[in-house]
């Protein structure tokens, strides 16, 4: 048997000692070396030719125009309809919301008054009150049901018209402009 596997002489690689420990444990049954099979040939009709391939940067398509009906029957209905339908679905996502909040809420306070329940059975047993390890469920409860409070009831996002006020505002605050009674911020 061939150690270096038709390799010229040279000291011996992690692969040549997988191949020799597979050789010696294959025969014993308790390796069987997996079975690969050559990769079909393709197709001469599916082959290109390396100088056949050339690229085409891609051309965002300019920008039409586009004409507007001004006869008597053009009415922006549309858009007053786009608009409702926004604020109906904004609408629905705070109702939404506000129900959550309910549910969740209604749903700490009854973990809240069993654990006020039976820390009050377990005092009554013990003949006195004992320490009031109800706070700690509280206290995680509370958390909960205030921070979900204000991202309900809480300040809700700037519009986008609110937020280009802020803005110019700012900017003059900036410039020493009016509206401000510090000077201009350098």
């Amino acid at each position: 048997m061939n150690d270096n596997y038709g390799r010229d002489a040279g000291p011996p690689t992690p692969d040549d000692e997988t191949r020799q420990l597979g050789a010696q444990a294959s025969p014993q049954g308790y390796w069987q070396p997996p079975s690969y099979s050559e990769p079909a040939p393709m197709p001469d009709s599916l082959k290109v030719a390396p100088d056949a391939v050339k690229m085409i940067p891609y051309q965002q398509p300019a920008m039409q125009p586009v004409p507007l009906p001004l006869s008597q029957s053009y009415q922006p209905i549309a858009v007053a309809t786009d608009r409702l339908s926004d604020l109906r679905a904004a609408a629905e996502q705070r109702v939404r919301q506000k129900e959550k909040f309910q549910r969740e809420t209604m749903g700490g306070l009854s973990a809240i008054g069993i654990n006020l329940i039976i820390w009050a059975a377990i005092s009554i047993v013990a003949g006195g009150a004992i320490f009031f390890w109800p706070i700690f469920v509280i206290m995680g409860v509370g958390i909960g049901i205030f921070s979900n409070y204000m991202k309900v009831y809480g300040p809700q996002p700037m519009s986008e018209t609110e937020r280009e006020r802020q803005i110019e505002l700012e900017i003059q605050r900036m410039q020493g402009g009016y509206g401000s009674n510090q000077p201009p911020h350098r």
